[in-house]
């Protein structure tokens, strides 16, 4: 099985997603963020059913949408992948503005959340984060 790791800036994403999405309901933020947070889930079990990003010469960064959602992630191994950044299709601008960012050994390598294993007390505190939204 694969090790799914999310980074900072990932997290950060959907903490963000949420505060927007709340303004109008609570309820309906917390839902759409643990959606966009069980897609990426399914990573561990299927990694390469994201595409390639379009806009980075780059086959190991790809991506899955959810909704009007990019969820970017890093597969450098066959059993690592990493979420790098969530945002809305609109803002396309991300991608190029994390670009340079998203194979720094400091984002990838330190203050990252595994979320590799269901029963780990990583994933735990990793589920308990969305749950606090």
């Amino acid at each position: 099985m694969v090790t799914l790791q999310w980074t900072p800036q990932a997290v950060e994403d959907l903490y963000a997603i949420f505060e927007y999405i709340s303004h109008d309901s609570r309820s309906v933020a917390k839902l759409f963020v643990e959606k966009i947070y069980y897609r990426g889930d399914q990573l561990r079990h299927f990694p390469l059913s994201g595409r390639k990003v379009p806009e980075v010469d780059d086959p190991n960064i790809r991506e899955l949408i959810y909704k009007n959602y990019r969820i970017v992630y890093h597969s450098p191994k066959k059993d690592l992948i990493r979420i790098l950044t969530v945002f809305h299709s609109s803002k396309t601008s991300m991608i190029h503005s994390y670009q340079n960012d998203w194979l720094s050994p400091v984002l990838l390598e330190i203050n990252v959340i595994p979320c590799s294993d269901t029963r780990s007390p990583s994933f735990a505190s990793c589920r308990t984060a969305i749950r606090h939204l």
